[in-house]
């Protein structure tokens, strides 16, 4: 990959730490962020969990897969954290395996465990959740300091570019905690430049 790729994962990975050091405790939620609902009866789940080795890279072996896919009444999906979970433990595979064969791997997978209509919804969003991932190389990296205006650029062209694959509803299901996480620490990054250049003009 070029260089430039690993600064932008680098710097996604530092961000995932800072949400993780900078988030509000989840003991008392705010009054417009609710809890995950628990599964009505209403809903399903898949018919079986294939167990195949195949399906894993080799150091997924010793692992259970981590697909929690819920699907309504009606067999249609449910689009939530836990669906993006399930995209990204196969798309973890990346660099033990091939994309190619990646999504061979999840295509099985889907192919066992689902029935129609639940199982085409499922690997479209799957192949658009690809496209978007690679699609993310392509965000041009923002000029000048890496400060609160550096990061909320590169959030708000992410945010521009999951408009481009998905829905409003798939991008609240798939990226609605962690948007929550990140706005909350720009926020906080953003207060802690203006108190240092406060302070710094006393």
């Amino acid at each position: 990959m070029p260089k430039w790729i690993w600064i932008l994962l680098l710097l996604l990975a530092i961000m995932s730490t800072l949400l993780l050091w900078l988030r509000p405790s989840l003991e008392h939620p705010p009054q417009h962020i609710s809890r995950s609902a628990p599964l009505q009866p209403a809903e399903s789940v898949p018919l079986h969990e294939p167990r195949a080795t195949h399906l894993q890279s080799p150091s997924q072996q010793d692992t259970q897969i981590n697909c929690q896919l819920r699907l309504d009444a009606a067999a249609q999906l449910i689009v939530n954290e836990q669906t993006k979970q399930c995209f990204e433990y196969f798309i973890s595979q990346y660099g033990e395996t091939n994309l190619v064969d990646i999504d061979r791997n999840f295509s099985a997978y889907v192919q066992a465990a689902y029935h129609s209509p639940s199982r085409e919804q499922i690997l479209n969003l799957w192949h658009r959740y690809v496209q978007y991932r690679q699609a993310l190389a392509s965000i041009a990296k923002p000029k000048g300091e890496e400060n609160a205006a550096y990061f909320r650029a590169i959030f708000n062209a992410t945010q521009n570019l999951r408009q481009r694959f998905f829905n409003a509803l798939e991008i609240n299901g798939l990226f609605g905690q962690e948007d929550i996480y990140q706005n909350y620490t720009l926020s906080r990054l953003t207060i802690a430049k203006y108190q240092i250049n406060h302070y710094s003009n006393l």
